[in-house]
């Protein structure tokens, strides 16, 4: 039984590690994008002081979730041999890896526009949060044709 449950649970750490993986890449590069808008944008200063020290705390949140993460399960795991956990880990990571990392486009937009955008973060906070990068390619799409 407890074999089954460490199996079970190298799918799970897998899945969360590449979740966290792609947040903490995600967060990094959001991080400098409103690191270079507080110094040039035409936005609030405000504005973009927010959105970068909430990247930063997304950034410190998962990193410190993806390496003790990854120093917990190093307790069950042995990742120094192939086995059917470590292969199933593995795949999970890489598996939700790329459904992650294809997701991360649209956070880049949708940050993008609320650091240099003026008034589009106002904007956005009026539509659901599941719609806002649709949105945002709406607003691009029609300053890129006028």
């Amino acid at each position: 039984m407890s074999q089954l449950f460490i199996f079970a649970m190298t799918i799970v750490w897998g899945a969360l590690a590449g979740q966290f993986l792609a947040q903490m890449i995600a967060s990094t590069i959001g991080l400098f994008m409103f690191l270079s808008a507080l110094a040039f944008s035409r936005v609030v200063r405000t504005l973009n002081l927010i959105g970068f020290g909430v990247m930063l705390l997304h950034l410190v949140l998962f990193s410190l979730l993806f390496v003790g993460g990854n120093w917990l399960s190093n307790w069950f795991i042995d990742y120094t041999q192939w086995t059917a956990g470590t292969i199933a880990s593995v795949a999970s990571f890489v598996f939700t890896l790329v459904y992650c990392v294809a997701q991360i486009p649209g956070k880049f937009l949708l940050n993008r526009m609320c650091a240099w955008q003026p008034g589009f973060f106002e904007a956005q906070q009026a539509i659901a949060s599941q719609d806002r990068v649709a949105f945002a390619r709406r607003c691009r799409a029609s300053q890129s044709a006028s």
